[in-house]
């Protein structure tokens, strides 16, 4: 499991680089917005160096200089201003890549800060998890010596367990019979032959007469 006293260091570290590196971006910052009036100047001297070359295309450009500036030497104003245009160019680029840098600095120490934050309650809940688990402890102790018994080993449990089950049947079986012939049974009358009516007796015994045999009569043949 995770050191949550080691991730928690490694996420005061990461918080501390993080207020260090948006301190120096808001002096940054701060730098630019000093210069932002002095842009605004080089922004219009710009433009009027654009309306002075245009000036100079046309050959007007004693329209601005007079008669008494040449229009080489006008020129010459021209480019020596722009050199320093250029220069102040280059100090913003430089300070816009400086602001760059600190917010890719930024934003990667955002992500291991994130990661760093998410395994760190990760950590925190695996142990809260197993505070709530059953910790089981017991001391070890030697495992009892048991017997070596045989299936077909006699006088153990199983003899035991068939004596005790025969006396009981046999205790039961003398007990019956000895209840038995205790009992008192009424013993069935005697069969005496019924007086049976004469004249029943004759019908009977009397035998039926078979009906007389039919006659066919003979056809005579003509």
């Amino acid at each position: 499991m995770p050191d949550q006293g080691l991730l928690q260091a490694q996420l005061a570290q990461a918080n501390e680089r993080l207020e260090s590196l948006d301190e120096r971006l808001r002096a940054v910052d701060a730098e630019m917005e000093s210069l932002s009036d002095e842009r605004r100047r080089y922004e219009l001297l710009r433009d009027a160096c654009d309306a002075l070359d245009g000036l100079s295309e046309l050959g007007a450009s004693d329209l601005f200089w007079g008669e008494q500036v040449k229009a080489e030497k006008g020129d010459g104003f021209v480019r020596s201003v722009r050199k320093r245009m250029e220069g102040f160019q280059n100090r913003l680029s430089a300070i816009d890549e400086r602001r760059e840098g600190l917010v890719a600095e930024i934003s990667k120490e955002q992500e291991a800060a994130e990661l760093l934050e998410d395994d760190l309650f990760d950590a925190q809940q695996q142990e809260e998890r197993r505070k709530l688990e059953w910790i089981v402890e017991r001391e070890i102790s030697a495992l009892p010596a048991r017997r070596q018994i045989m299936p077909w080993a006699s006088g153990q449990e199983d003899d035991r367990r068939f004596r005790k089950s025969l006396g009981v049947s046999l205790l039961v079986s003398i007990l019956l019979g000895l209840l038995v012939p205790l009992i008192d049974l009424p013993l069935p009358e005697a069969w005496e032959p019924l007086d049976v009516p004469e004249r029943l007796a004759r019908l009977v015994e009397e035998k039926r007469i078979p009906p007389p045999a039919v006659i066919e009569d003979k056809v005579a043949e003509v």
